[in-house]
């Protein structure tokens, strides 16, 4: 199948600054200042997916998809104020500019061994050494100043394994129908600091748990790794992360049947 989808984009970022001025009523007035940038556009995602049924056994299949979004060019607009609270005033002239986003290409395969086990691949590419900006943002600057930080194409591998016991087997018992989940990712980060790149390498898994409504599932998933290097300017962050997910298995865009 092949599907194509538009959407529109549109980001804010505000920049806050505390300044302290002293008044009449009161020993300081609190006033600040924000610079706010304002983006829309439009952008398309084109995908295809083809499946490939027994391969090597009767139950197996093998499944290849892959979507690219294609690049755009963002209008926007920032301004900067200043004042109390919401009463702010704007202290210079608007500036208008344009923001171009690269495209970003994945690719992804599944192998179902059988009913009780899937195994999984997926690569995740974006050039954002592409990018261009009309504004200044952390880490670009679009007058070509040297920064501490600079962008860089992204990179993202992994990959994992999911096992079900009992398969599809219809009065399993529960902890036969349980999806166990296991994999791993190594990515490439778009940003780049001092000359070294940002890799982050991290371990995912997770259990998914069938309940009494018709495919519905508990999701409850982690995912612990670190990122960066301990050498340079860099440090080495390790981190982790746990998800409750509620999955109700909606099936959309299919014709319902009477009868």
């Amino acid at each position: 199948t092949v599907g194509a989808t538009a959407e529109a984009l549109l980001g804010s970022v505000e920049y806050l600054r505390r300044t302290e001025f002293p008044n009449a009523g009161s020993s300081f007035l609190e006033v600040r200042e924000a610079e706010a940038t304002r983006l829309y556009g439009f952008t398309s995602t084109l995908g295809a997916t083809v499946t490939l049924r027994q391969l090597a056994t009767e139950a197996d299949g093998l499944t290849l998809a892959g979507s690219v979004t294609l690049p755009t060019t963002l209008q926007g607009s920032r301004a900067v104020t200043l004042g109390t609270s919401l009463n702010r005033d704007t202290l210079a002239t608007q500036d208008d500019g344009t923001v171009t986003l690269p495209l970003t290409a994945r690719l992804g395969a599944a192998y179902r061994a059988s009913p009780s086990v899937l195994a999984s691949a997926d690569v995740v590419y974006e050039p954002w050494s592409a990018f261009e900006s009309d504004f200044a943002f952390g880490g670009y600057s679009p007058t070509g100043a040297p920064t501490t930080a600079d962008l860089a194409d992204r990179l993202r591998v992994g990959g994992g394994v999911e096992w079900i016991p009992g398969g599809n087997r219809r009065g399993a018992p529960y902890l036969q129908q349980v999806s166990y989940r296991l994999g791993a990712y190594v990515e490439d980060g778009f940003i780049e600091a001092d000359g070294q790149s940002l890799l982050t390498r991290a371990l995912t898994g997770g259990v998914s748990l069938p309940t009494r409504l018709s495919n519905a599932r508990v999701d409850l998933g982690f995912e612990i790794g670190t990122r960066g290097e301990a050498s340079g300017i860099l440090v080495r962050d390790l981190f982790w992360r746990g998800t409750l997910t509620f999955n109700f298995a909606e099936r959309w865009f299919v014709r319902r049947r009477l009868g």
